[in-house]
C-alpha cells in the first residue's frame, strides 16, 4: 500500500470493502444520523507519526495501531486540517490519549439505534467520537474559517456538520463529508485502495 506524506495530526477514515455484518451494521447507524442520509465511511482515526502509526478506537482496545497493517483491504481517505500544526496535535492528542487501552465501547452502538448517542456517553468514544474529540481539542473553533462555522445545518438538530465541539455522536462518515463537502478548513491528501 502506497501512502502519500503523512504528519502528525492527518485524519483518515475507511470503508471496508468486504460486506460484513458489522460493517453494514455501523453504516446502518450513521445513516441513521447521517446530515445527507448516506454513509460510505465506517470507521476513522487519527495519524500519530509520518510512518503510519494511528490511535483509533478499534477493536478490541482504544489505542496505537499500524494504517499500513490493520487497513489493508480498504479505502482509506486521508484529509489534513489547514491549520494543523505539531502543538496543535500534542494538544488535541493530550486530551484523547486517556482514552488508550480501555476497550472499545461496542456498548455505544445501542444509544446510536435509539438516537440518545449525543445523550448517554459516560463511557469511552467510539471511533468518529474519538476524532472529533481530537479536533475539538487540537483545533480552536474561532480559527477555522466563516465557512466552517457556517457549514451545512443538520435540520434535526440546527448543528453544523463541523461543530466539533460536540464530538459526541459524530460517525465517520460525518467526518468523511465535513472533510469532502463542508467546509474548506481540509484537504484531502490522498484516497487509497
Amino acid at each position: 500500500m502506497n501512502l502519500p506524506d503523512l504528519q502528525l495530526g492527518d485524519l483518515f477514515v475507511t470503508h471496508s470493502l468486504d460486506s460484513s455484518f458489522i460493517t453494514k451494521g455501523i453504516l446502518w447507524i450513521s445513516k441513521l444520523g447521517s446530515i445527507d442520509f448516506d454513509a460510505y465511511y465506517s470507521h476513522a482515526g487519527i495519524i500519530t507519526y509520518p510512518n503510519g502509526m494511528t490511535f483509533e478506537s478499534g477493536w478490541p482496545r482504544i489505542g496505537s495501531y499500524n494504517l499500513y497493517t490493520e487497513h489493508t483491504d480498504k479505502e482509506i481517505m486521508i484529509a489534513r486540517h489547514k491549520l494543523m500544526t505539531v502543538e496543535r496535535f500534542l494538544k488535541g492528542y493530550g486530551a484523547i490519549c486517556k482514552y488508550n487501552w480501555r476497550l472499545y465501547p461496542f456498548w455505544r452502538f445501542a444509544a446510536y439505534i435509539t438516537r440518545t448517542e449525543k445523550l448517554i456517553h459516560w463511557s469511552s468514544p467510539v471511533c468518529g467520537e474519538l476524532v472529533g474529540m481530537f479536533l475539538h481539542y487540537a483545533i480552536d473553533p474561532i480559527a477555522c474559517s466563516e465557512e466552517n462555522r457556517i457549514a451545512v445545518k443538520n435540520t434535526k438538530t440546527g448543528k453544523s456538520s463541523t461543530d466539533f465541539s460536540h464530538w459526541w455522536g459524530i460517525t465517520p462518515d460525518n467526518l468523511a463529508d465535513a472533510f469532502e463537502k463542508w467546509t474548506s478548513d481540509f484537504d484531502i491528501i490522498g484516497v487509497i485502495s
